[in-house]
C-alpha cells in the first residue's frame, strides 16, 4: 500500500473514533465512490472490521450522507424511532428481495450490539388474551412491556412474531439482559433445574401475559447461530405477523462505514474469512468477509 493509502485510510479509520459525527446531504453527483467497508461494534466500544463490498463503477456517497441515513441521531434508535421493514406488495421477486433487504438489517443490529445476550420466547396466556390470534390485542400487552423496558431498564431487543399451526401470536426476541428479571425455571413435578441443549433456561418474571422462557447467548459463534435462527422466521411463512418482518427499539446502534476508491485501502483482503464476485451483463462485484 502507497504512502498516500495508507494516510487516507489511517484518516478513514479516524471517523470511527467519532460517537455523534456531523451529518451532511450531498447531491447524486457526490456518488464517487467504488468500495465500502462495514464495521460492527465490540463489546469494548471499539470497531471491527466485518465486510468490504467493491463495485466496478462508483456507487457510494459520502460517508456522512450514508450515516445521515441509517444512524438517525448518531446511531442511536430511540423507542419512538423503530423502525419496521414492512411489504407494501408488489411481486413475488420484489417481496423476496424486501425480505432479504429486512434479513440483513436484522443481522446488522445483532452483530452490532453485542449487550443483546439473551434469547427470550413470549407467549399469550387465552385467560388474560381474549383472542390469541388477533395480533392487535396481543400486540397492546407486548407493546406496554416492551415500553416499560425501554424506559425504565434501558432495554435494547431485535425481535420477530410468528404464529402457531392454531394461529397464535408470540415472539421470540434477542435482548440485553440488563433489562429482564430472569428467575431459573424448573420442572412443575420435581422442582429440578430445566436445561434446553445443556444451557440453563429461565423465566422472565415481569412477564405477565402468559409464559415466557429465556437462554442467555454464550460463545464466539452464538450471535451468528441466534441471528440465523431469527432470520428464519422472515422466509418461513408468506405472512408478516402485524404487517412488519421484524420489530427492533431502544438505543440500538447500526454499523459505521468507511469509503475508498479500492478495497487495498480498506483492509487486508488475505484475511477474508470468504469472498465471491459476481459477473453479469457488463456488471462486476465483489465482496470480503471478515468474519
Amino acid at each position: 500500500m502507497s504512502s498516500n493509502a495508507q494516510t487516507k485510510k489511517d484518516e478513514n479509520l479516524d471517523f470511527l473514533k467519532v460517537e455523534k459525527p456531523l451529518f451532511s446531504v450531498v447531491s447524486e453527483r457526490a456518488i464517487r465512490y467504488c468500495c465500502k467497508a462495514k464495521y460492527y461494534r465490540n463489546p469494548d466500544g471499539t470497531y471491527s472490521l466485518a465486510s468490504i463490498q467493491q463495485f466496478d463503477t462508483p456507487r457510494f456517497r459520502d460517508t456522512d450522507f450514508e450515516l445521515y441515513s441509517e444512524q438517525s441521531g448518531g446511531g442511536a434508535f430511540t423507542e419512538d424511532e423503530q423502525m419496521f421493514a414492512s411489504d407494501k406488495g408488489g411481486s413475488d421477486e420484489d417481496q423476496a428481495r424486501a425480505r432479504r433487504r429486512a434479513q440483513k438489517a436484522m443481522a446488522d443490529l445483532v452483530f452490532g450490539n453485542p449487550e443483546l445476550d439473551v434469547f427470550l420466547t413470549l407467549t399469550i396466556s387465552p385467560e388474560l388474551v381474549g383472542d390469541k390470534s388477533s395480533w392487535e390485542e396481543c400486540y397492546k400487552c407486548l407493546k406496554n412491556w416492551l415500553s416499560n423496558k425501554v424506559q425504565r431498564r434501558e432495554a435494547v431487543y431485535v425481535g420477530v412474531a410468528e404464529r402457531t399451526k392454531r394461529g397464535d401470536v408470540h415472539w421470540h426476541f434477542l435482548i440485553n439482559s440488563g433489562a429482564l428479571d430472569l428467575v431459573g425455571a424448573t420442572d412443575a413435578r420435581t422442582g429440578a433445574a430445566l436445561y434446553h441443549n445443556h444451557r440453563r433456561t429461565y423465566n422472565e418474571t415481569s412477564w405477565r401475559w402468559g409464559f415466557s422462557t429465556a437462554q442467555r447467548v454464550g460463545g464466539d459463534d452464538a450471535h451468528v447461530k441466534v441471528s440465523k435462527y431469527l432470520m428464519k422466521y422472515v422466509t418461513k411463512s408468506a405472512e408478516m405477523v402485524g404487517g412488519r418482518y421484524y420489530m427492533h427499539g431502544g438505543k440500538l446502534r447500526v454499523p459505521r462505514y468507511v469509503y475508498a476508491d479500492t478495497p487495498e485501502e480498506l483492509g487486508d483482503l488475505d484475511a477474508a474469512v470468504w469472498s465471491h464476485k459476481v459477473e453479469k451483463d457488463g456488471f462486476a462485484f465483489s465482496e470480503w468477509s471478515f468474519m
